[in-house]
């Protein structure tokens, strides 16, 4: 089989989630570069759901036994970092500081698709603010 056939054969179908045990195969990359880059992603607890946070301000949500996409949401700006509650119920996300809009925390109920709440306030400079959950009725790892 030409080394063509056999690249298309091991790419991933388009907005499908894979992974690797980081182990090259006889020196060739078995997963070529394809579809989005993810800049940050966070797993609920259960293994049920992949959040990614894409360079293109959409987070994506997927099932991943299935490994298919359940939905997607749209920020308005660039994403640093995500932060997903113990249920797996909300989101944390932590939006860049751009030219015309200041730094937030935004609070998404997943089951709802929507805001719950912006947190405004914060300073990113040097280093980049990553939300979490924590507090003392927050379940321990």
């Amino acid at each position: 089989m030409s080394a063509k056939k056999n690249a298309e054969k091991t790419q991933p179908p388009r907005g499908e989630v894979r992974g690797c045990d980081g182990t090259p195969a006889a020196g060739s990359n078995p997963y070529p570069r394809t579809g989005e880059r993810v800049q940050d992603m966070t797993m609920s607890r259960d293994g049920e759901r992949l959040v990614t946070a894409c360079p293109d301000k959409k987070l994506r949500i997927y099932r991943m036994p299935g490994r298919s996409l359940l939905f997607v949401l749209f920020e308005v700006t660039d994403v640093s970092s995500l932060s997903l509650s113990a249920d797996g119920n909300l989101l944390l996300v932590s939006c860049h500081a751009s030219s015309f809009l200041q730094p937030e925390i935004h609070l998404w109920d997943l089951n709802a698709r929507s805001v719950l709440r912006c947190f405004k306030g914060h300073k990113q400079f040097r280093f980049k603010v990553e939300a979490c959950f924590a507090g003392v009725r927050m379940e321990q790892s």
